[in-house]
């Protein structure tokens, strides 16, 4: 009896076992098979599906639990574009996609990835004038106006991350060649339910120098959006790629630091509302690194609220420092119109092709808007400041060279507001070799003519001026000096005015 029952153990666990073997064989089987079959489904409709070629190193599929991971993913440029880029050059790539699909959930209709991490993809836009290299996915992948009947199918789209991403940009034309690396996104992701999506980024400039990192919320119905940011010394030139089309020859280089907010709509843009502060560094404007026309230390901008769209411009304060301006005048033209043509040919050139992009002329086109809207706006500027500035300007039409500088350079200005009928400017600088100039304007924002002018300009060498007087009259003054004394009152564009010319101890 005994052995009896040790024998029908010892036959139950051996079928249990079997059972088990079975059962986990089973799943192995369908494991291993599922990702096989993953591979070759991706492999065989690729072109078909998304008009390019699609390569992957290694596919893990487990259909009971909605887990999906591959290696080494690689998308191929378009089959269908090849003006823009061959099909054999890479348009994606990815170390690993991992993705998590609750599979309980396909029985109600819903499609949920519950997880989705992107590890160091690496991306390339390629731009030519209005194509770009990725419409063709926008085409396929967008609801035409002929599709009538909406699917009921809900999608989820949850706990999305980039690791460690890489962005190229190329624009063929000017050319523009420009990386975005480090690129790091975290999103609780997107419900079919809700509008909102928040998102969390950070990058590194093409040069590792200085870092962005802020968070954005993007209404998929309005599309409004709320952005927020931080700049750490984010290095700008992709600035001079773009400058490099405008110029015969030039060097731009400069970096960001930032503390900003923007709340708008992507449809409308000119419906946004900006504050905080914006700090550009060291920024350098010339032929080369060493030969400058224009540079400054800091350009800092600060803020309350700026909004074009209803007429808001507040700002807490404007400050330049250290800024560096040297004109050179010469025959038949200056050293600006050297750089970007004669009668500044060059912009205009890039001006009348309505498909060419330009980042510098867009951002220069945007301050014309602010500029024009400005001074019809409710407008408040609490200070604006220049200061330790040099302004060289040098003659090279005369016979002799003809060099004046007024360094430093002082500037001032409080409380610039809409209902002050006066706003008073304070000047002050030296002049090199010797002299100096003072200077107060009380000026009506609301009519540049109506002003009252102040100034007093004394210590100044007459002998500086001999180029020109040697050119038109051949005698120069080796000895005396000038002092310049006046009142100025304008009303209307009229002048009215009281000066005063002392020249003491002249010698011609």
């Amino acid at each position: 009896m005994l052995y009896s029952k040790e024998n029908k153990k010892r036959k139950l666990l051996q079928k249990t076992t079997i059972i088990l073997l079975i059962f986990s064989g089973l799943m192995l089987a369908i494991l291993f098979t599922s990702s096989i079959v993953s591979k070759y489904v991706i492999k065989k409709y690729d072109v078909e599906y998304l008009g390019r070629n699609v390569e992957l190193g290694w596919v893990y599929a487990n259909p009971l639990t909605g887990y999906i991971y591959v290696r080494n993913l690689k998308i191929y440029e378009s089959t269908t574009l090849p003006s823009l880029a061959s099909s054999d050059s890479l348009f994606f790539m990815a170390k690993g996609v991992r993705l998590n699909i609750a599979m309980h959930k396909l029985l109600t209709k819903t499609i949920e990835i519950s997880s989705l991490q992107i590890d160091q993809p690496k991306v390339q836009l390629i731009q030519n004038k209005s194509a770009f290299n990725f419409t063709d996915l926008i085409h396929k992948f967008s609801i035409k106006p002929t599709d009538t009947i909406q699917s009921k199918v809900k999608f989820n789209l949850l706990n999305f991350k980039i690791v460690d991403g890489n962005l190229q940009y190329c624009e063929t034309i000017i050319p523009i060649n420009y990386i975005i690396k480090d690129i790091n996104i975290n999103s609780l992701g997107m419900r079919w339910n809700v509008d909102s999506i928040p998102m969390n980024f950070a990058f590194k400039s093409q040069t590792g120098k200085g870092s962005i990192v802020g968070n954005i919320t993007i209404n998929t119905k309005s599309n409004d959006y709320n952005l927020a940011f931080q700049a750490s010394k984010f290095d700008l030139n992709i600035l001079d790629q773009y400058l490099a089309e405008l110029t015969n020859y030039s060097t731009l280089s400069a970096t960001l630091d930032a503390d900003f907010s923007s709340k708008g709509n992507f449809k409308h843009p000119e419906k946004v509302t900006n504050k905080g502060v914006i700090i550009i560094n060291d920024c350098n404007l010339g032929k080369n690194h060493i030969d400058s026309y224009l540079k400054f230390s800091t350009l800092v901008l600060a803020m309350k609220e700026v909004s074009p769209h209803d007429s808001i411009y507040w700002y807490d304060s404007i400050i330049l420092t250290k800024p560096y301006i040297k004109f050179e005048q010469f025959d038949n033209s200056d050293n600006f119109q050297q750089m970007f043509g004669a009668n500044w040919s060059n912009i205009s050139k890039i001006q009348t092709d309505s498909t060419r992009f330009n980042l510098i002329l867009k951002i220069v086109d945007y301050l014309e808007i602010l500029r024009k809207n400005f001074l019809i706006s409710d407008f408040k500027i609490g200070k604006v400041v220049i200061r330790e500035g040099v302004v060289k300007y040098d003659d090279y039409t005369l016979s002799e060279k003809f060099s004046l500088e007024a360094n430093p350079f002082y500037l001032a200005v409080d409380s610039i507001y809409k209902d002050r009928n006066r706003v008073q400017f304070y000047v002050k600088t030296g002049i090199h070799p010797f002299g100096n100039l003072s200077a107060q304007i009380d000026l009506n924002p609301e009519n540049r003519n109506n002003f009252e002018l102040k100034y007093h300009l004394k210590g100044l060498p007459v002998s500086v001026f001999n180029p020109y007087l040697i050119t038109y009259t051949s005698f120069p003054l080796n000895k005396g000096t000038l002092e310049l004394e006046g009142n100025w009152n304008v009303k209307n564009g009229d002048i009215n005015s009281i000066n005063h010319l002392i020249i003491i101890d002249p010698q011609i």
